[in-house]
């Protein structure tokens, strides 16, 4: 992650003479149904990078990690508990977990979710909008074991992405080509990174 101060950003800007280049990379961006309305009105020049993986190994790997960081929390004696507004979480086993993702309450909310923050506008918010997202809704609707198949519905995901941004700001690639092929994906990165700065400076 990268998250400039605004003292850092103008020293940057004001010494190079050059925009500074942020970016910022999380696995639950593209699966957090409010990310991409927020991220449009934050950055509406940003362009996306969607690495993917095959979607059984996505979901193992996605139970391992938020298990991991469970038993790290409460190696630290942090609360365990869940909170009361969460629907049977955390759930007890892997599948456990795919079936309340595709059950109809996970469906509703992440419907719920997807228009959170509409109305803001950068650093202007409408009289319906607010800064801060409903407990329920963070960091991912109902938790972050709770979307497995929400979060490998890649299509549906992207979609989301290129009704707020548009198809030109969108780079998808498998996560195997930073290995197998990392000059063109950077090459590809930097011909949209091109076209979006040169879309900011006339805008």
């Amino acid at each position: 992650m990268c998250f400039p101060t605004f003292f850092e950003k103008w020293c940057y800007e004001t010494y190079y003479q050059r925009r500074m280049l942020v970016y910022d990379g999380c696995a639950q961006y593209l699966n957090s149904p409010w990310c991409a309305l927020l991220i449009r009105a934050a950055t509406p020049h940003a362009v996306i990078i969607a690495c993917i993986r095959e979607p059984t190994s996505q979901n193992i790997s996605w139970w391992r990690f938020e298990n991991n960081a469970q038993r790290w929390g409460d190696s630290l004696g942090m609360p365990s508990r869940s909170a009361s507004f969460r629907v049977r979480y955390p759930p007890k086993d892997i599948g456990a977990a795919i079936e309340l993702s595709e059950s109809k309450e996970m469906q509703e909310l992440f419907k719920r979710a997807e228009n959170l923050g509409e109305g803001c506008r950068g650093d202007k918010v409408s009289s319906s909008s607010s800064y801060f997202l409903p407990s329920w809704a963070i960091p991912t609707p109902n938790g972050q074991l709770s979307g497995l198949t929400h979060m490998t519905n890649y299509g549906k995901n992207i979609q989301r992405y290129i009704d707020r941004l548009g198809p030109e700001r969108i780079i998808i690639s498998p996560v195997s080509m930073l290995n197998q092929n990392p000059k063109g994906l950077i090459a590809r990165i930097k011909a949209k990174l091109t076209l979006a700065a040169a879309a900011a400076a006339t805008a």
